[in-house]
Order: structure tokens, then sequence, then C-alpha cells
């Protein structure tokens, strides 16, 4: 006789068959999500290892960025005679191109240079290289920077956008946009090729501008080369080298925005006349302007006793600028120049609304600008009688600038050059600096940078 099924023991089975159906669910979708979970995996690493390692990571530039310093960046080509010297360069502006003046040669103005110039834009890119005839406009013998126009370019890239030093340290990815030559034909098959770089150290001139000190690979004709960010905005400029190096120092950032803005670099005063203690000056200034942003230039004088002591009132005098040309010139006619007194003078640069006056002598101090620093004006000697052989003395004027910092171990020196006054046969009438003597007036220091961190 068959034994009667208990209700409880089919509950239980019931339970064991349901809870084995969501265990199962449970196990197959588990499964899937660890499949999709080693899939995204995947891509993630194709990503970091392929060709889209470029994408910002901390440590790269995005391809956007690197992109726009290509179009900016150029190759300078030098021709003299047979001979050509390839150096780098960039726009600061729209159709103004930037590089270190060394690259063209050992020239102390414009008028100097007898090569010429071309200026290659997408170097290497097939189907957009062009090479532009160009023309050198300004050279800023104290920034030691070259300005050229290229010549029939109907769309310039865009320009550089300035950045900032204030927070680069060792750890800050740097790039540095240089010419490479090309290793079968140079001067005509050369690239440009955007390579990281390090800051090796910082060291400060005694005004307290930064100068980087990078490491990486510079070859020769890297003179001219923009130093960047990781945004692609511009800290420094690499020196003309006659050889590979490993680090360089760099122009300091604080050098090229200064010599952009434009700034009064020359600045003469000629003793014209003189009647007993009534003077009248010729006034003539010369402007570092690459951009043509000049507006006007003012020279300011006044006197006071020794050492700036009960000053007079500051008058300004609206020189005229002569042409085209970026000399300004004008005079102060009758001032009354006591014995014993001071005559002091500064200039102000306009480039729009507002003058800069102090600003800019304070940093033309800095780059070694005459004008910046206490000169001394010549004034003729008197003719005496012919039956009175006069004593050979000569009276002379101090003239001096407001307290500038002192210029850094690294500035240029400058010649003027000298006038010979008829009556005395001495020399007369320009600026002295401190680095000329009566005995070497066209005394001149080459800028060499120091070492001091």
């Amino acid at each position: 006789m068959a034994k009667p099924r208990r209700k409880g023991a089919s509950k239980q089975l019931l339970i064991l068959l349901v809870g084995g159906f969501f265990i199962g669910v449970a196990g197959i979708a588990f499964y899937f999500v660890y499949q999709a979970s080693l899939d995204v995996s995947k891509s993630h690493a194709a990503i970091d290892t392929g060709p889209s390692s470029q994408l910002d990571d901390g440590t790269e530039m995005s391809p956007a960025t690197r992109a726009k310093v290509a179009d900016a960046t150029v190759i300078v080509r030098v021709k003299n005679g047979k001979t050509v010297t390839l150096g780098s360069g960039f726009f600061c502006r729209r159709g103004i191109v930037v590089t270190d003046v060394d690259v063209l040669g050992e020239i102390p103005d414009v008028q100097s240079f007898s090569g010429s110039l071309e200026v290659v834009l997408n170097a290497g890119v097939a189907g957009k290289e062009t090479v532009c005839p160009a023309k050198l406009t300004v050279l800023d013998p104290y920034s030691r920077l070259a300005f050229i126009k290229p010549d029939g370019l109907k769309l310039a890239p865009e320009p550089l956008d300035l950045g900032s030093t204030q927070f680069v340290g060792e750890t800050t990815p740097l790039f540095v946009a240089q010419c490479t030559p090309s290793a079968t034909k140079p001067g005509e098959g050369d690239t440009v090729e955007i390579a990281k770089c390090a800051v090796s150290h910082s060291e400060f001139r005694k005004s307290g501008t930064q100068v980087l000190i990078v490491e990486g690979a510079f070859g020769q004709a890297c003179g001219g080369a923009p130093v960047l960010n990781q945004k692609g905005q511009l800290l420094a400029l690499i020196p003309h080298h006659k050889k590979a190096l490993n680090s360089s120092a760099t122009v300091p950032l604080a050098d090229v925005t200064f010599s952009i803005n434009g700034y009064v670099s020359d600045l003469s005063v000629k003793t014209r006349t003189k009647n007993g203690d009534r003077y009248t000056f010729d006034i003539s200034a010369n402007c570092i302007d690459p951009l043509d942003v000049a507006r006007g230039v003012t020279f300011y004088y006044w006197t006071a006793g020794e050492g700036n002591a009960n000053p007079t009132a500051k008058t300004a005098v609206a020189l005229t600028r002569v042409g085209n040309t970026s000399t300004w010139k004008g005079s102060v006619s009758d001032l009354v120049v006591a014995k014993r007194s001071e005559f002091w003078a500064q200039t102000g640069f306009k480039a729009g609304e507002a003058e800069v006056a102090d600003a800019a002598f304070n940093r033309a101090a800095e780059l070694g600008v005459p004008g910046a620093q206490p000169v001394v004006v010549e004034a003729p000697r008197p003719q005496a009688p012919r039956y009175v052989p006069p004593p050979q003395v000569v009276k002379r004027v101090v003239v001096q600038q407001p307290v500038a910092p002192p210029p850094p171990p690294d500035s240029p020196g400058w010649n003027l050059g000298y006038t010979t006054d008829q009556s005395s046969n001495r020399p007369s009438g320009d600026y002295e600096t401190k680095g000329n003597s009566w005995d070497n007036p066209n005394k001149s220091v080459s800028p060499v940078i120091t070492r001091r961190r």
C-alpha cells in the first residue's frame, strides 16, 4: 500500500527550485557584467598605448594645441652667398616673426645685414609648405631679438599666446618647437618638430627677472625656437648656438614682451649753445618699435641741487617723429643750469592712451639702455681772447636720470660715439655711460648670462 505524500516536503522542493532559478539568473548576469568590464578596460588600454596618447593626460599637448604651435612656428633661412644658415622663429603678432638676432650673424643694426631671408611655413608638410621671402625690419640689441616680416603672405597664422613663468618648476611639462634640418638636403627638406624639454633650474637677474635654464636636445638650428607650456603659451626663447647642446639658458619672456611692446632705446642730449648759465639742448630719441605702435614720445626734464635736492617742477617736451623712422627729435631752449646744479631727464613712450615712462626706463636700465643711468653732458668752452691763453679747463654739467635699479651682469654696453667741439677739440655733447672713458669711448660689453642659483 503506497504511503501518502507529506505536504511539507513538496513545499521545500518548490523553494529549492525557485531559489536555484534566481541564483542561476544572478550568475549569468554577473558573467555578462564581468565580460563587459573586461572590454572597457581593453578599450582604455588601447587608447593609452595607441596613437591617441597625445590626449591631455597631464604631460602632453592636446592635438589641437600642437597643431596651433606647428602653424605659428617657422623656419628662418639666412643666405649669404652660397652659405645658408638655419634658425627657428615664431609669429608674435599677425604677419611679424621674431627670432634670435644671432641667427642672422654678428650685426649691430638693420643696415648692417647684407644677406637675404626666407621664412618657411608648415615646413615638411606636403601640400602646405610655403616659402616666403622676408625682410629684417627691427633689431633689438638689448633683448637680442630680430623681427622679420614675410612678403606676399595672404593670411598669417595665429600668433603664439604669451604665458607666465610664475609657477614654472622642475616638474612643469615644457616643450620646444625648433627647426630640424634635413639629413640629406639641409636648407630644403627641413621640418619643425615639437619635443619635450625640462627645467633644470632658474637663475635671477639683480632686477628679479627669471631666466629659465632648460634641458633637452637643442640642435644648431634651435636659435629663436619658442619654449612653451602644455597650453602652447610662450615662456621663453632659445638663443642661437653654434653647436648642438643638451642644456641652454633662455631669453626671458620679460625681454620678449618688453621688446614687442616698444620702448625708447637710445636717448641723446647735445649742447647746442651756452650763454653763461643758460643752455640750449638738442634731444634725439630712438625707439625699438617692431609693431609700429608708438603714438608719441615725451622728454621730461628738471633741475635740482646735488643728489636731486629741491627739484624744480618737471617740464615736458613733446618730441616729433622724423618721417617714418623710429627717431624722435626736439629741443630744450634757454635753460638755466646754475653752477653745482643737476639736470635730470627721462622719457615717456606712448603706444595707446596710456604712457609708459618710469616703468619703461626701469626696464631699460636692466637691459643696459643709456639714459637710464647717470650721464654727463659737456658744455662747449667759451672762446677766450687771443692775447690771454685760457687755462685748459672744461666745464661740465652733470646730468642724471631718476634712480633706477642697477643693470644686470649680463647687460650689453652701448656705444653712442662722440662729436668734437670746435672750440675745445674735445669730445662733447653726447651721453657717456659708465662703461666708457675718455681714453676708450667706444668700449662695449657683449651680453653674457651669468649662472647664479
